[in-house]
Protein backbone atom coordinates (compact mmCIF):
# COMPACT_ATOMS: atom_id res chain seq x y z
CA UNK A 1 0.00 0.00 0.00
CA UNK A 2 2.79 2.38 0.90
CA UNK A 3 4.58 1.83 -2.40
CA UNK A 4 1.33 2.48 -4.26
CA UNK A 5 0.77 5.69 -2.31
CA UNK A 6 4.28 6.95 -2.99
CA UNK A 7 4.06 6.21 -6.71
CA UNK A 8 0.68 7.88 -6.90
CA UNK A 9 1.98 10.97 -5.10
CA UNK A 10 4.76 11.14 -7.69
CA UNK A 11 2.15 11.18 -10.46
CA UNK A 12 3.01 7.63 -11.49
CA UNK A 13 -0.51 6.25 -11.28
CA UNK A 14 0.05 3.53 -13.89
CA UNK A 15 2.88 2.17 -11.74
CA UNK A 16 0.89 2.64 -8.53
CA UNK A 17 -2.24 0.79 -9.63
CA UNK A 18 -0.89 -2.79 -9.30
CA UNK A 19 0.32 -2.06 -5.77
CA UNK A 20 -2.97 -0.42 -4.79
CA UNK A 21 -4.93 -3.32 -6.32
CA UNK A 22 -2.90 -5.80 -4.30
CA UNK A 23 -3.34 -3.75 -1.14
CA UNK A 24 -7.11 -3.59 -1.73
CA UNK A 25 -7.28 -7.38 -2.19
CA UNK A 26 -5.34 -7.97 1.03
CA UNK A 27 -6.82 -5.18 3.15
CA UNK A 28 -7.95 -6.22 6.59
CA UNK A 29 -7.97 -2.69 7.95
CA UNK A 30 -9.67 0.30 6.29
CA UNK A 31 -10.27 -1.20 2.84
CA UNK A 32 -12.49 1.73 1.83
CA UNK A 33 -9.54 4.12 2.13
CA UNK A 34 -7.38 1.95 -0.10
CA UNK A 35 -10.24 1.51 -2.56
CA UNK A 36 -10.74 5.28 -2.63
CA UNK A 37 -7.09 5.84 -3.50
CA UNK A 38 -7.26 3.10 -6.12
CA UNK A 39 -10.35 4.70 -7.66
CA UNK A 40 -8.54 8.04 -7.82
CA UNK A 41 -5.55 6.41 -9.52
CA UNK A 42 -7.84 4.73 -12.05
CA UNK A 43 -9.52 8.06 -12.70
CA UNK A 44 -6.28 9.95 -13.24
CA UNK A 45 -5.11 7.10 -15.46
CA UNK A 46 -8.16 7.39 -17.72
CA UNK A 47 -9.73 4.10 -16.59
CA UNK A 48 -13.16 5.56 -15.93
CA UNK A 49 -15.12 2.30 -15.77
CA UNK A 50 -12.74 0.86 -13.19
CA UNK A 51 -12.80 4.12 -11.24
CA UNK A 52 -16.59 4.14 -11.14
CA UNK A 53 -16.78 0.50 -10.03
CA UNK A 54 -14.13 1.00 -7.38
CA UNK A 55 -15.75 4.15 -5.99
CA UNK A 56 -19.01 2.19 -5.79
CA UNK A 57 -17.35 -0.64 -3.87
CA UNK A 58 -15.64 1.79 -1.48
CA UNK A 59 -18.90 3.67 -0.85
CA UNK A 60 -20.77 0.42 -0.18
CA UNK A 61 -18.13 -0.66 2.37
CA UNK A 62 -18.28 2.71 4.10
CA UNK A 63 -22.08 2.65 4.21
CA UNK A 64 -21.97 -0.82 5.79
CA UNK A 65 -19.43 0.50 8.30
CA UNK A 66 -21.81 3.35 9.15
CA UNK A 67 -24.66 0.90 9.74
CA UNK A 68 -22.46 -1.31 11.94
CA UNK A 69 -21.22 1.65 13.99
CA UNK A 70 -24.69 3.14 14.36
CA UNK A 71 -26.10 -0.18 15.57
CA UNK A 72 -23.42 -0.24 18.28
CA UNK A 73 -24.00 3.39 19.24
CA UNK A 74 -20.61 4.52 17.93
CA UNK A 75 -19.99 7.84 16.15
CA UNK A 76 -20.42 7.77 12.37
CA UNK A 77 -19.61 11.34 11.31
CA UNK A 78 -16.11 10.58 9.97
CA UNK A 79 -17.41 7.72 7.80
CA UNK A 80 -20.34 9.88 6.64
CA UNK A 81 -17.89 12.60 5.60
CA UNK A 82 -15.82 10.03 3.67
CA UNK A 83 -18.94 8.76 1.87
CA UNK A 84 -19.81 12.31 0.88
CA UNK A 85 -16.29 12.96 -0.44
CA UNK A 86 -16.26 9.73 -2.45
CA UNK A 87 -19.70 10.43 -3.88
CA UNK A 88 -18.50 13.91 -4.83
CA UNK A 89 -15.53 12.35 -6.63
CA UNK A 90 -17.83 9.80 -8.26
CA UNK A 91 -20.05 12.63 -9.56
CA UNK A 92 -16.98 14.18 -11.18
CA UNK A 93 -16.08 10.84 -12.72
CA UNK A 94 -19.61 10.45 -14.09
CA UNK A 95 -19.44 13.95 -15.58
CA UNK A 96 -16.01 13.35 -17.13
CA UNK A 97 -17.18 10.09 -18.68
CA UNK A 98 -20.38 11.61 -20.08
CA UNK A 99 -22.74 9.73 -17.77
CA UNK A 100 -24.83 12.78 -17.07
CA UNK A 101 -27.97 11.06 -15.77
CA UNK A 102 -25.92 9.09 -13.23
CA UNK A 103 -24.18 12.31 -12.18
CA UNK A 104 -27.51 14.09 -11.71
CA UNK A 105 -28.97 11.23 -9.69
CA UNK A 106 -25.96 11.23 -7.39
CA UNK A 107 -26.00 15.03 -7.03
CA UNK A 108 -29.65 14.82 -6.00
CA UNK A 109 -28.75 12.12 -3.48
CA UNK A 110 -25.85 13.95 -1.87
CA UNK A 111 -27.77 17.21 -1.51
CA UNK A 112 -29.56 15.66 1.45
CA UNK A 113 -26.38 14.36 3.10
CA UNK A 114 -25.54 15.78 6.51
CA UNK A 115 -21.97 16.24 5.22
CA UNK A 116 -23.05 18.09 2.07
CA UNK A 117 -21.37 21.40 1.44
CA UNK A 118 -23.90 23.56 -0.42
CA UNK A 119 -21.25 25.45 -2.40
CA UNK A 120 -19.57 22.22 -3.52
CA UNK A 121 -22.89 20.67 -4.53
CA UNK A 122 -23.76 23.85 -6.44
CA UNK A 123 -20.40 23.73 -8.22
CA UNK A 124 -20.96 20.10 -9.20
CA UNK A 125 -24.38 20.99 -10.57
CA UNK A 126 -22.87 23.85 -12.58
CA UNK A 127 -20.15 21.55 -13.98
CA UNK A 128 -22.79 19.05 -15.02
CA UNK A 129 -24.98 21.71 -16.61
CA UNK A 130 -22.04 23.11 -18.59
CA UNK A 131 -21.05 19.66 -19.86
CA UNK A 132 -24.61 18.80 -20.82
CA UNK A 133 -24.72 21.97 -22.90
Amino acid sequence: YGIGQLLSLQGRDADAIPYLEQAARNADDNPSRILGELAEAYSRGGQSDKAIDTYGTAIAKLEKDIEDKASRGLPTQFAEDRVYMMKRDLVREFIDSGRFDSAQNLIDEIKSSSAAEPETVSNLQEQLNRRRG
